[in-house]
């Protein structure tokens, strides 16, 4: 299907209120739409027993982050919309039909309540459809939202396919594995993608099992 121009998707997010403390991931390493698919398709962490419970952690405070947002048509423009509940976030996209590049500054964006906001910069790289990556888009997010007085630091990215399905790249101790599916307290499906293969594993309460290049469990 031709496209006339690029959809984007200027990433809007918030912790929950009251979540963990924690580093969601790691901080980023991308710097290029190229850079974070090449750490989704070559991660360096093994898959094993004792990670998998530390990356289904970590994956769930990634997705904790609700998004959210404005599209965009046109190939260049600057954004500037006020919050919610007071403060303002600032999108400034360049780009042609097939290469786009933009960031979100967030100043004291603040969200269902005046003490619920978020501070810091996401960064965007989109392709277009067809092109040689099977993902229209990667996203590095880097803020730290205070929500009744407790904040969160969330760093991570990540890139979304050409069917909407995003996948994850968490860090744990300077390893990274590529994570996708769906995990919320202690229960869910991920499919984990590491330096020793992948692996789709399965958790109950907090335990479970993996199968793939390998079967362990947990």
């Amino acid at each position: 299907m031709k496209r006339t121009g690029l959809v984007l998707a200027a990433v809007l997010g918030l912790m929950a209120c009251g979540g963990d403390d924690g580093d969601g991931g790691g901080s980023p390493g991308g710097g290029s739409f190229g850079a974070i698919a090449s750490s989704i398709a070559m991660p360096t962490g093994t898959v094993d027993m004792e990670t998998v419970p530390v990356i289904a952690d970590e994956f769930e405070k990634v997705r904790s982050g609700s998004a959210g947002g404005e599209r965009f048509e046109q190939s260049s423009q600057n954004i500037m919309m006020n919050c919610p509940a007071g403060g303002t976030s600032n999108t400034s996209v360049s780009g042609n039909q097939n290469a786009v590049t933009g960031n979100t500054t967030y100043d004291n964006c603040c969200y269902a309540s005046a003490d619920c906001c978020i501070s810091g910069d996401s960064t965007f790289y989109a392709a277009a459809a067809g092109g040689e990556s099977s993902y229209m888009q990667c996203i590095e997010y880097a803020v730290t939202t205070t929500c009744g007085g407790s904040s969160v630091n969330v760093d991570y990215e990540g890139c979304v396919s050409n069917t909407g399905a995003w996948t994850y790249v968490v860090r744990i101790e300077g390893e990274t594995f590529a994570v996708s599916g769906n995990y919320s307290g202690g229960n869910g499906t991920l499919e984990i993608r590491g330096a020793n293969g992948n692996y789709s594993c399965t958790y109950t309460n907090g335990t479970g099992s993996c199968t793939g290049d390998g079967s362990f469990s947990f």
